[in-house]
């Protein structure tokens, strides 16, 4: 059993390292917000990335536990390496002509969505009920519209 546990961390690793040629590519991406009416907001454009930092404002915990609870959730849960990681987020910080890049690795929807059940905190609870709201919302229907010019050649 041990063994196939282990096996199953090694291949997990290696497809990470062949992803890293991805990861280092600049990112768009999403990302969440609560309203003024704390109402979930999506902010930005492609796919929903955050960093520990953004999550840890966004569900009003500290920064220790999103990354314990993150660390927990990428050990313990079967996903595979393209639901694990999602790239880094970098920022510069220039001080007396001297710039300093830091990059920040990004947690994709998969482990944001888990690790809103991991959490327990109001603003988690809400996150959950908006998952819930949405998965049951009825998907929008696509009505056709067929315009008939109504002209008649030869008369």
């Amino acid at each position: 059993m041990k063994a196939k546990h282990h096996q199953k961390d090694d291949q997990r690793k290696s497809e990470c390292n062949q992803s890293n040629d991805n990861t280092r590519k600049a990112i768009k991406r999403s990302f969440f917000e609560w309203s003024d009416g704390m109402r979930v907001i999506r902010q930005g454009k492609g796919e929903v990335a955050m960093t520990e930092g953004e999550l840890a404002k966004f569900f009003g915990v500290s920064w220790q536990k999103v990354n314990h609870k993150v660390k927990l959730i990428k050990q313990t849960m079967c996903l595979k390496y393209y639901e694990i990681e999602a790239g880094n987020a970098t920022s510069s910080i220039s001080k007396q002509g001297d710039s300093v890049e830091s990059y920040a690795p990004l947690c994709p929807l998969p482990i944001i969505i888990a690790l809103s059940f991991h959490l327990n905190s109001v603003e988690a609870g809400m996150f959950r009920k908006y998952l819930c709201q949405r998965l049951q919302s009825p998907a929008p229907t696509f009505i056709p519209i067929i315009v008939d010019t109504g002209v008649t050649q030869g008369c």
